[in-house]
């Protein structure tokens, strides 16, 4: 495993190194918190385990005290080592639960679509299938 830092430095530089040749993908590793630790920041705290595009990967250090590191692993495969979680109560219990008038427009949108609360579990597995494909493709934008 590389220190996070010596990796961007690498790829800054245009050097590509046989610790990064065909890697786009890393794991980002937070220490745990021990008697070591002395702060741990929201930041790379969310970002703990997440795994990344490399080149939107967030460069670390994050904060002055930043000890987090990047490990490369293999790009990930929807279905096999990438998969999504969408709640089932988004759909259940939001957006076509009776008693929300805040989602009348979505319930709407979801009915004209064709879609009830029947369709719940579909529409989940829907929403995850989509979700996992754009991510291996490096379709979606880090939040922290």
């Amino acid at each position: 495993m590389l220190r996070a830092l010596e990796i961007f430095e690498e790829k800054k530089g245009g050097v590509k190194s046989e610790k990064v040749a065909g890697k786009n993908w890393v794991r980002w590793i937070h220490p745990k918190a021990d008697s070591t630790a002395i702060t741990h920041c929201t930041k790379c705290v969310a970002l703990e385990d997440c795994w990344l595009l490399l080149r939107k990967c967030p460069k670390p250090p994050l904060h002055t005290r930043c000890d987090c590191e990047l490990e490369f692993i293999d790009d990930p495969i929807a279905g096999i080592t990438a998969s999504g979680n969408c709640a089932i109560e988004k759909f259940e219990k939001y957006i076509f639960h009776p008693s929300i008038l805040k989602n009348l427009g979505k319930k709407k949108l979801f009915g004209e679509w064709g879609y009830d609360i029947m369709d719940s579990k579909y529409l989940k597995s829907e929403f995850e299938k989509q979700a996992v494909a754009r991510y291996v493709s490096g379709e979606y934008e880090l939040g922290v």
